[in-house]
């Protein structure tokens, strides 16, 4: 399977393996398609953890070896552009949080994959790009928006229109990585946030999410207003009580993700 998915008590950690490259190919897509709409109710499944199997590309983009056949049948093409934008759409609806573990390069719509992720830890070693445009086309991932939402339109627009990979290192001032850290550790990491994240209370966290994805590029008095709608929600939760309990009587929460 190109796509691997197991569960380490609350954390789901989903692998790609599709070698040579982790071409973003037509069984990735569906496979992925699959196992997201698995996690997304699974309310005992609190983050979720994405990474790759070998050093070679975190996700390598489109597999071009399917582009002459797309591009000689243009409705193949929209097809995927569809089924592509469909997955993006689940991963970014997911509630839980969600945290990439990149040991290797991330170009094209590995990148736009990255750019889903609420938290992404590199290793120094990977560089992240957009090189579509040294091929005759665009990013189709949604890398043109997600981008320029993310570090800006000037220094996206040097991105996408020279194709210039950045190293972990500008990829972390830029804000495309939140950590990065020895390769040795990159997992364990990532491990470790995606644990930390599944023991806090779950309404919150995916209260929390939801206030900061749901508000961002929208006018401040409508992004108030979603985080007043998810306070609230967040605060009629059993977790609420059991926090504001603990605080007060010196102990430790013993949360129970309601």
């Amino acid at each position: 399977m190109p796509v691997t998915v197991r569960t380490e008590g609350p954390v789901a950690i989903v692998e790609f393996d599709n070698p040579p490259a982790n071409a973003f190919s037509g069984p990735v897509i569906t496979s992925l398609k699959s196992i997201i709409g698995q996690l997304a109710p699974d309310d005992g499944v609190r983050a979720v953890l994405f990474t790759s199997a070998g050093h070679r590309a975190f996700l390598s983009g489109a597999d071009i070896t399917e582009f002459p056949d797309m591009l000689a049948d243009p409705s193949r093409l929209t097809r995927r552009a569809a089924d592509v934008a469909e997955l993006f759409e689940q991963i970014t609806a997911l509630p839980q949080p969600t945290i990439a573990a990149v040991r290797a390069p991330a170009l094209g719509g590995g990148l736009e994959f990255l750019l889903l992720c609420d938290l992404v830890v590199s290793n120094p070693e990977a560089r992240y790009g957009l090189p579509e445009v040294g091929l005759g086309i665009i990013p189709g991932g949604g890398g043109t928006q997600r981008l320029a939402r993310r570090i800006g339109p000037a220094r996206a627009m040097e991105m996408v229109l020279l194709g210039a990979p950045v190293t972990a290192a500008e990829a972390l001032s830029l804000g495309l990585v939140s950590r990065v850290v020895a390769d040795e550790d990159v997992v364990s990491t990532a491990t470790g946030l995606a644990r930390q994240l599944a023991d806090r209370p779950r309404v919150a966290v995916q209260s929390a999410k939801r206030a900061i994805t749901g508000g961002a590029g929208l006018p401040l008095s409508a992004a108030l207003a979603i985080e007043t709608r998810e306070f609230l929600t967040a605060s009629a939760s059993e977790d609420s009580r059991e926090g504001v309990r603990a605080f007060l009587e010196r102990r430790r929460p013993e949360f129970v993700h309601r």
